[in-house]
């Protein structure tokens, strides 16, 4: 999903100033600008950036901590684990601000919807409806809308079929 999210802002914004990090360094070809500069120590020496875009799966969530290392705990959290809770994320990161999204793959084209959703940052939430909305379509939903999206979409088809919740994917369309 960082890979779509990121081709889609690259059709309408100037990346030129986004860091896109991987701890794996899998993602680093994503980078918008090629630099000479190693994204490691561009990582390092970030101090207060205004808000931070979480692109990892929920298993990786602790370790996104750690190497968080207690930076950016007073930035704005923006994540894409929308199966993950907003209390359950801001327990995990140790943040106090977070908005949820749930995107869906067409974002890569500018042809997506994402929803957004939370509790702690609702005053930031048109700000971030505006820049997602140049992936497609945006919408405000309460917390509780998108745990029960979410559930009805994945958690509850999963229990009558007796699969993993690992097992699943799901979209969402226009």
């Amino acid at each position: 999903m960082t890979e779509a999210f990121s081709n889609g802002f690259k059709k309408t914004e100037n990346l030129s100033e986004w860091l896109i990090y991987s701890p794996s360094g899998q993602v680093l070809h994503f980078l918008p600008a090629k630099s000479e500069q190693d994204p490691f120590k561009i990582f390092s020496q970030v101090k207060n950036p205004d808000w931070v875009l979480v692109g990892c799966k929920p298993q990786q969530l602790r370790d996104l901590k750690t190497t968080l290392n207690g930076k950016f705990k007073e930035s704005l959290f923006v994540s894409m684990l929308a199966a993950v809770s907003e209390e359950d994320q801001m327990k995990i990161l140790e943040i106090k601000d977070l908005i949820r999204i749930m995107p869906n793959l067409p974002v890569e084209f500018n042809d997506g919807i994402t929803l957004l959703a939370s509790n702690s940052a609702k005053g930031r939430l048109s700000s971030f409806q505006t820049l997602f909305s140049k992936l497609g379509t945006t919408m405000i939903v309460q917390e509780n809308e998108l745990e029960e999206l979410i559930f009805s979409q994945v958690q509850a088809p999963l229990s009558s079929m007796n699969l993993p919740k690992s097992s699943c994917f799901f979209y969402i369309s226009k």
